[in-house]
C-alpha cells in the first residue's frame, strides 16, 4: 500500500525552497487498514480432501502443465500434489463424494469456490492415536483390528503411514473403503 505525501503550503505555493529539516516537508497522510482480501492476498481458495494423506488442504495455485496442484495444509506449508488425488469439499469442510469432479475443474455449472475458512480438525492422526483411540473413534474398526493397524505401522519406515492403502493388508475382512470414506482419521 502505498503513503500519500502531503506537502507543506509554503514548499508547493514559494518560488524559492527554503532549507527545513527533511521531516517537516514531508508527512505521510493516515492509512487505511487493510481489506480482508488483501491479507489473504486478494484470493478465495477452495478446499479439498487430499485421499494420499487424507488432510484438508485449501487450494493456493492453479494446475500446471504435469497436473499438479499447489496446496496449503492446517500447518499453513504449501506444497504440489496430483490434482485426481483431490476430493472437493462442500462448505462445512466435508468431503463430496457424489460428484468424483476432477479437481480445477472449469465446467460452466460448477459453482464458484467460497473463501475457505480454517477447520478445526476434529479428526484423528492416524499415526500419533493410540490403538484404543483408534478402537473408541473410527467406525468399523475393532480393539483387535486397531492393534493390528499400530503393530503394522511399527515395522514401516520411520514408523508412520504415508498412504491410506498401507491398512488394507492388515484386516481382508475389514471393508476399508468404508473406514477411509468415514473420513475420523488422517495421515499427520
Amino acid at each position: 500500500m502505498l503513503a500519500t505525501l502531503v506537502l507543506p503550503a509554503e514548499v508547493v505555493s514559494g518560488s524559492s525552497f527554503t532549507a527545513r529539516p527533511q521531516a517537516a516537508l514531508f508527512r505521510a497522510a493516515p492509512l487505511a487498514p487493510p481489506t480482508l482480501a488483501e491479507v489473504h492476498g486478494a484470493i478465495l481458495a477452495a478446499m479439498f480432501l487430499d485421499r494420499r494423506s487424507g488432510k484438508r488442504v485449501a487450494q493456493c495455485g492453479g494446475i500446471n502443465s504435469d497436473g499438479l496442484m499447489m496446496v496449503k495444509g492446517a500447518d499453513g506449508v504449501p506444497y504440489y500434489v496430483n490434482a485426481s488425488n483431490l476430493v472437493p469439499c462442500n462448505s462445512d469442510g466435508a468431503p463430496d463424494y457424489s460428484g468424483q469432479v476432477a479437481a480445477g475443474s472449469t465446467a460452466e455449472d460448477d459453482p464458484i469456490p467460497v473463501a475457505a475458512v480454517p477447520v478445526v480438525e476434529t479428526r484423528l492422526n492416524l499415526n500419533v492415536a493410540s490403538a484404543e483411540d483408534l478402537a473408541r473413534a473410527v467406525p468399523g474398526m475393532g480393539y483387535r483390528v486397531a492393534k493390528a493397524v499400530k503393530a503394522l505401522q511399527t515395522t514401516l519406515p520411520g514408523e508412520r503411514f504415508t498412504a491410506m492403502d498401507q491398512l488394507r493388508p492388515v484386516s481382508p475382512r475389514t471393508n476399508w473403503d468404508e473406514v477411509i470414506e468415514s473420513n475420523t482419521f488422517y495421515l499427520g
